[in-house]
């Protein structure tokens, strides 16, 4: 989402459509499930006893209360103009440090449970410029202040019996955080008063994170029905953007392999927009297309590694006030997400 490339600045906005392609298909944030077994840090997911040639394997999510993980992300960003080719180094680097804690009941009736997360270390690094972490952040550039502002401030996920989400805990209080955040960085970073077009940004920014979890859960689609090695199943997902336009993703995932060690989901997906009539008016057309790998420990369900390749691209339309000529707008992200030892 912050990996806008360099346009006009009413572009950025524009750019910021690209959210719906790299923010949303994330697939393995908050993506081990859990099963009642010995204690354990980390989460687990529940399956059947490991399985041989063509046995099924079911896998029910569940959470135990108490239970607490750390996750580190390392997220690549490119990014590149009509026919240029992407460069062998990439346009920004963000690295990340996620905690997970799974508290009890929320007092609904469909026996689930709440999940607060919490980015706990963000860095950001730009191709050419210095390296910027939250821990010993003085001042913030800009254009990477609503990815700080979120920092350290947990967010509440509710989710039923079956670990899906039902909705948000705490909504009103998060932005109120954020917004004070936000604040506060620019104040640190002498930014002056907040523009009309920068607090639209800002609250763009952070309405998308919080629709994003709305619409995606905080866990891969998983099938309540046992499934074997070469078993898909698929879902299609539509997510808002700005400008009121939407996103259409339709996914598939496959069981690829299940061994006395390991459980490895196979995830691909198309994605295309669906325009509103204030995004026609700067875009011609846009999608994206995703492969990602889920690897989880087989006897424990730990998250072992989780990889997502990303490709997006934006048809913009010249927008002649903003100096922009129009052309296609290329983003190609990276995401390896990996449990804090």
């Amino acid at each position: 989402m912050f990996n806008a490339p360099a346009v006009g600045p009413r572009l950025l906005a524009v750019a910021a459509l690209l959210s719906a392609c790299e923010r949303q298909p994330d697939p393995e944030r908050h993506a081990a499930p859990e099963i009642d077994a010995q204690a354990s840090s980390l989460p687990t997911a529940a399956v059947a006893e490991p399985p041989s040639g063509s046995e099924s394997v079911a896998l029910r999510p569940r959470f135990r209360v108490g239970d607490r993980w750390l996750e580190r992300v390392e997220v690549e960003y490119y990014s590149a103009r009509d026919d240029e080719a992407f460069g062998d180094t990439p346009t920004m680097l963000e690295r990340r440090r996620e905690a997970f804690d799974v508290e009890g009941a929320d007092g609904g009736d469909d026996g689930g449970f709440v999940l607060r997360v919490t980015t706990e270390h963000l860095e950001i690094e730009p191709l050419g410029g210095a390296r910027v972490e939250s821990d010993t952040l003085t001042d913030v550039d800009a254009r990477h202040i609503e990815r700080f502002a979120l920092v350290g401030i947990p967010l509440g996920i509710r989710l039923d019996a079956d670990a899906a989400t039902v909705g948000l805990v705490d909504e009103d209080a998060f932005r109120e955080a954020a917004e004070a955040r936000w604040l506060e960085l620019r104040a640190a970073s002498a930014l002056g008063e907040a523009s009309a077009e920068e607090r639209a940004r800002w609250q763009a920014a952070l309405d998308g994170e919080l629709a994003s979890t709305r619409q995606w859960g905080v866990r891969p689609h998983l099938p309540r029905d046992p499934v074997m090695v070469g078993d898909t199943w698929s879902e299609s997902i539509t997510t808002s953007t700005l400008f009121k336009a939407e996103v259409q993703w339709n996914l598939e995932h496959r069981l690829v392999a299940v061994d006395p060690e390991r459980v490895t989901i196979a995830r691909t997906g198309v994605a295309g927009l669906h325009p509103s009539a204030t995004s026609a008016r700067y875009l011609k057309g846009a999608g994206g297309e995703l492969r990602s790998e889920l690897v989880l420990d087989r006897r424990s369900g730990a998250l072992l590694e989780a990889t997502t390749d990303l490709s997006a691209t934006l048809d913009a339309l010249p927008q002649p006030e903003a100096g922009f000529p129009g052309g296609t707008l290329k983003v190609h992200t990276i995401l390896r997400r990996r449990p804090v030892e």
